[in-house]
């Protein structure tokens, strides 16, 4: 009996490549959608082209080549390499049989991720095909079946074995998530953590893509989660928005009341059908409104806390997961929508005064800030003269807190490697001819010459003027250089910009409005009393000091553990205030030097064997008997024991 298949690709092939009536059956074999699958006809040497430029371009999972008698070539090589490369999850080459009578194609080798259900399709479909199963231990699937078949063997204590493997596979399917999603979206800010369980194991454990930017923690923002049912029968993308809700006086977290919450789940459903282009996605990948973690003895939207907060899910049956290019794609669809919901409704932050203000949430959820305070240096980078500095004692988060502050400026909040972004860190040999414009020693034709180079300020200034397009300069400790000497004439510029001037070694220069400066600088370091009468008029200053409630959110986000609890808050409160006593409020403990993912009783003395001590050294280099007293046991007694 003729194969269909084969009948209509080659039907295809005469007719140049319309695909028109084998499409449809390649589609129903894959269970694949159209833009899943890729046809091609392959001439010459250029199978390697084809199958790159459909999986770059077309996002094709699956591409079938048909070869015609000009190919030359190692087609089964680069069928092979395609696959290894991750460039596409299957390859079928088809190749023109001469010795028939007609010349018929027929397929000939098959490069496959060895635990693609397409190859699997394919070889029960074509069994002579040449099988070029290709290993993939860095499967996403195959872990989400790994686990899945766990679940039967489910104990709430997270030290059982069966519950300690499936933690190490969640890590292991979060890591492999991580990795593909990235490499799909060059620059994307995708994270992907595990969540197995606090105090006990979770009956349906979940790992959770979110974006670093908007939403950090399961806390704040729109995140998806990769849920495996509780009898392990199936696997569930859940769109989640954020169960809490932060209170604008105290800026402390508080649950949503769930009614409200499942209301306002259902609303935003609805509005992202409403929309075209996430309307389509939804549609595209039939999401739904239920969210049944309990598997196949799941009711419609159970009780289950998870359920007032899901948007919509989308359900896959263990037995019958897509290819992991597929998986892969709909967690990237997922994460467009939470995108679109992250930029269309964040949240509203008030001022004092009950109305809002102008500032982002995104900033004040990643730095820690009260709105209003960040809106002050937001308010004073925006006005007629664009620069500041944060000032304060180490480890306060003054360079930190500069990168988000010029995210922010150029409306990528987040994104702080951003190539708009110039640092440049000062320090005593620092001089005009490295900050401005100097002769420097180049190579030309007849030896060496001087040649006037610009320096990052000048460089920065003539890319806006070509552009439009504002950018930001952070200067890192300022105050460790001579101030005068390294900005020579453009003291004046900082306090009027857009006035022209001559430079040393060139005429007619302006600082552009677009051009912003935030320095930072050390209060411990003395000099900066030397450098303030120059800078004052010309920089608003803003004061960053050890706060504990700084301290705190980090820790209230879910993303970092304290296991010392009120301990490490009140002995950092307990040194600062003594160290104000003793010395002054310029030499004090910053909150940014007790920051970690993970915080107890060995990294605190890490921090003050390392870190804190050796500064206190500095601090009283010239009064030994007042360190005497400072001790780690006296400020957080946990340490002694």
């Amino acid at each position: 009996m003729a194969d269909p298949i084969l009948q209509a690709l080659r039907g295809d092939f005469a007719a140049e490549n319309s695909w028109g009536s084998s499409t449809p059956l390649l589609l129903a074999l894959l269970k694949l959608r159209e833009d899943q699958l890729s046809v091609r006809k392959v001439t010459y040497s250029n199978l390697k082209n084809r199958i790159h430029e459909e999986a770059r371009d077309g996002g094709a999972f699956c591409v079938v080549a048909m070869c015609d008698n000009t190919v030359t070539g190692d087609r089964k090589g680069v069928a092979l390499h395609e696959v290894q490369a991750g460039t596409v999850d299957t390859v079928v080459v088809l190749e023109l049989d001469s010795t028939a009578n007609p010349p018929v194609h027929i397929p000939k080798y098959l490069a496959s991720l060895e635990n693609s259900p397409l190859r699997k399709r394919i070889l029960g479909h074509w069994p002579t095909i040449m099988d070029l199963p290709v290993a993939d231990p860095g499967s996403p699937c195959v872990a989400l079946r790994q686990i899945a078949g766990l679940q039967i063997h489910y104990a709430n204590s997270l030290d059982d074995s069966s519950m300690k493997k499936r933690a190490f596979l969640l890590g292991e399917l979060a890591s492999r998530l991580e990795s593909r999603m990235n490499c799909n979206l060059p620059g994307a800010t995708h994270s992907v953590k595990p969540y197995q369980g606090q105090g006990m194991a979770a009956r349906a454990p979940y790992v959770r893509m979110f974006d670093t930017v908007y939403s950090p923690n399961p806390r704040t923002g729109y995140s998806t989660a990769l849920f495996i049912a509780e009898d392990g029968s199936s696997v569930i993308f859940s769109l989640q928005q954020a169960a809490m809700r932060r209170d604008m006086e105290s800026r402390r977290l508080h649950n949503i009341p769930a009614k409200e919450l499942a209301q306002s789940s259902a609303d935003l459903y609805g509005g992202l059908q409403r929309d075209p282009g996430m309307g389509k996605i939804i549609a595209t990948l039939g999401v739904a409104r239920a969210l049944p973690l309990r598997g196949n003895a799941a009711i419609q939207m159970s009780n289950d806390h998870f359920s007032h907060s899901n948007i919509g899910a989308v359900v896959l049956s263990i037995d019958s997961l897509p290819c992991d290019a597929e998986l892969t794609a709909i967690a990237n669809s997922f994460n467009i929508l939470c995108g679109f919901l992250n930029l269309n409704h964040r949240e509203t932050q008030l001022g004092d005064d009950g109305y809002e203000v102008d500032g982002s949430d995104v900033l004040a959820r990643n730095i820690h800030w009260p709105i209003t305070r960040i809106s002050q240096v937001l308010d004073s980078l925006r006005d007629k003269s664009p620069q500041v500095v944060l000032a304060g004692p180490p480890g306060t988060g003054k360079t930190f807190v500069a990168r988000w502050f010029a995210s922010e400026l150029l409306g990528t909040p987040g994104q702080l490697d951003n190539e708009r972004i110039t640092l440049v860190q000062f320090h005593p040999t620092y001089g005009y001819e490295d900050f401005v414009e100097g002769l420097r020693p180049v190579e030309g034709d007849h030896g060496v010459v001087f040649k006037a180079l610009p320096g990052p300020i000048v460089k920065l200034a003539q890319a806006i003027q070509e552009d439009e397009t504002p950018r930001v300069l952070i200067i890192d400790e300022i105050n460790r250089a001579n101030i005068p000497r390294v900005f020579g004439e453009l003291m004046y510029l900082l306090e009027y910009r857009d006035t022209r001037i001559n430079l040393m070694l060139q005429e007619e220069f302006s600082l552009p409005r677009g051009l912003f400066i935030i320095a930072t600088m050390n209060t411990a370091d003395k000099s900066t009393r030397v450098m303030d009468v120059a800078m004052r008029r010309r920089f608003d200053f803003f004061t960053l000091e050890p706060d504990v409630d700084v301290l705190r959110a980090h820790y209230e986000t879910g993303t970092s553990t304290n296991d010392m609890g009120e301990e490490l808050y009140e002995g950092f409160v307990k040194l600062n205030s003594t160290l104000r006593e003793d010395l002054d409020k310029h030499r004090l403990i910053g909150h940014s030097f007790f920051m970690e993912d993970s915080f107890n009783v060995t990294t605190l003395q890490a921090k003050w064997d390392r870190q804190i001590a050796p500064l206190l050294d500095e601090y009283f280099f010239e009064r030994k008997a007042l360190e005497s007293k400072y001790s780690i046991e006296g400020f957080w007694p946990s340490a002694a024991t």
